[in-house]
């Protein structure tokens, strides 16, 4: 049977999906909360982890639950990218997505020639499915699921011309530094930033192209499930630990203290 990259696959099986962000370097973490969700979100890009730490834990969400892994990388063009792609990774995040021409070269980088830039040498990818690296050859794009993401005005303002280009799996959405972009950081509420999300979102569902967003409560959650999102991301390991440690120590203190 024909490999279908395991993104693509939880999409066919289910209305929506949810993955946790990892940041920390201890693979346990992300074995422990594979057995919980959809997906991991490796976080590359801001946390301090190495290329050797993102394949343990890529080992770790197997080992955990055979959870597929997206590996978010730094936004600095072109990404270092081909040891990533060779490890096996369901999907790379490409962060800062603000241009056309920033588009074509995170989908080149995820591509062998003649359609792409990508070097060739696969290692662990070929043969960490089902032992054959026949399928992977003859379908190398199946396995990188491509997820561009749109964090700033500018990116809004192409994200219609983005959309037109072949090899774009999905839109993820970034609110935070998108407020920056306008000036109004954090301010969710302000009506451009809301207008800009709005747009994005009208985009990427009239395309037909999976929108990934964050949104971590009942109110986020219906309002993009309003706007077609079907993969969210929500929660990371330092917030449950800190969201977790806060809430236990003071209910300690008032056990102790009553």
């Amino acid at each position: 049977m024909a490999y279908i990259n395991p993104m693509r696959k939880l999409l066919q099986e289910k209305q929506a999906i949810v993955g946790a962000t990892v940041l920390m370097r201890e693979p346990v973490v992300t074995e422990f909360l594979a057995q919980y969700y959809d997906y991991i979100w490796l976080d590359y890009e801001h946390s301090w982890m190495d290329k050797s730490t993102l394949v343990d834990h890529m080992i770790a969400a197997r080992a955990g639950g055979n959870t597929p892994v997206v590996i978010r990388v730094p936004s600095e063009f072109p990404a270092p990218l081909k040891a990533i792609l060779d490890m096996g990774p369901a999907g790379i995040v490409f962060p800062m997505i603000s241009t056309v021409e920033q588009a074509k070269t995170a989908v080149a980088a995820c591509t062998y020639a003649p359609r792409g830039v990508r070097g060739y040498y696969p290692q662990r990818v070929c043969f960490s499915y089902d032992g054959t690296a026949g399928d992977y050859h003859s379908r190398p794009e199946e396995y990188v699921y491509k997820i561009l993401q749109i964090e700033s005005k500018q990116g809004v303002e192409n994200i219609e011309e983005i959309l037109q280009l072949p090899g774009v799996d999905c839109i993820a959405v970034g609110p935070a530094d998108m407020s920056c972009s306008i000036g109004q950081m954090l301010k969710m509420d302000d009506p451009e930033l809301v207008a800009l999300l709005e747009r994005l979102a009208a985009a990427v569902t009239k395309a037909g192209i999976p929108l990934m967003v964050p949104a971590g409560d009942p109110t986020g959650v219906a309002w993009w499930k309003q706007r077609g999102a079907r993969i969210f991301f929500a929660g990371s390991d330092i917030g449950f630990i800190l969201g977790g440690a806060k809430s236990y120590a003071e209910q300690m203190r008032k056990w102790m203290n009553g």
